[in-house]
């Protein structure tokens, strides 16, 4: 198998040659490669997802792993939940504001024990809340 990157008409393309080394039989691929921003951590993620559609598509597989190319890398990184945080959190929830809570929480990096903690906190002010709108 090569995997070399291609100009076409201007355009820039992998091209994907699966060589069978008993029948000289070659199976090629041309795959584009999509930039929209100009730079080079864009077009590295452009040339291996090219890389790898054009692959898996000669070779009709199944991707079932997340498929990141680098997004996650380049996304800004998610704080720790200070006890302090998770404490001002509580209180939010006995007053009642879950969707505050729901919307704050997504730019913490939760460890397993304050996932299910913040999560049963949630479920809780939110029977409370249900509990209270049928009285």
């Amino acid at each position: 198998m090569v995997q070399a990157n291609t100009v076409i008409d201007g355009a820039l393309f992998v091209e994907t040659s699966l060589f069978d080394a008993d029948s000289a039989e070659v199976i090629k691929s041309i795959f584009p490669i999509v930039v929209t921003k100009s730079s080079s951590q864009e077009y590295g993620s452009a040339v291996s997802y090219a890389k790898r559609y054009s692959l898996t598509g000669i070779l009709n597989l199944i991707v079932v792993d997340e498929d990141d190319d680098g997004n996650n890398s380049s996304q800004p990184q998610k704080e720790s939940l200070s006890p302090d945080k998770l404490v001002a959190m509580k209180k939010y929830l006995e007053e009642g504001k879950i969707k505050e809570v729901e919307a704050a929480i997504r730019k913490y990096d939760l460890s397993p024990e304050q996932s299910k903690e913040v999560a049963t906190l949630i479920n809780q002010a939110k029977a409370k809340a249900i509990k209270s709108a049928t009285k």
